[in-house]
């Protein structure tokens, strides 16, 4: 699939950087009974777990390592489509580890968009043809949790 910036409402450098940054396709998406697991057999350690509602994506773990820097968006988006998921109604990153960046960003005021996984979310979200549209976070278990609920063309 090529990304057509001007068909998604993003900027000639957001096409730059989505097609800069593409992740290899997983090998396998399996639907493990409680969510999915998508590897990628040239990257062992790569891999996104989620689950799936009518409702929802929820995007419980994600790692890379052996795809390019700035591709995770790429990876969920790969994933999902491996899944047959190509329009949510919401994409949610649930449990978000107290050290990761996002936590200090979100406690510190910033806007759920601006932080590391908001545009991670917005990276995949426009990989599937989407863009972003209303975003909204809370706590759930003592973790924080960061949503969107995409537009879709």
């Amino acid at each position: 699939m090529r990304f057509n910036a001007k068909a998604s409402g993003a900027t000639a450098k957001d096409a730059f950087t989505i097609a800069s940054t593409k992740a290899h396709p997983p090998s396998s998406v399996k639907d493990e009974g409680y969510g999915y697991k998508a590897l990628w057999k040239d990257h062992p350690n790569d891999r996104v777990f989620f689950t799936h509602s009518e409702e929802r994506i929820s995007i419980t773990s994600i790692k890379r390592e052996g795809n390019p820097k700035g591709s995770a968006g790429s990876m969920i988006a790969e994933a999902l489509r491996a899944a047959n998921i190509t329009k949510p109604k919401r994409v949610r990153f649930e449990s978000i580890m107290p050290e990761q960046p996002t936590t200090q960003q979100l406690k510190q005021g910033m806007p759920p968009e601006k932080t590391t996984l908001g545009k991670t979310l917005e990276s995949s979200l426009r990989h599937l043809g989407g863009k972003p549209g209303r975003w909204s976070t809370g706590e759930y278990r003592g973790k924080l949790w960061l949503e969107c609920e995409p537009v879709w063309k």
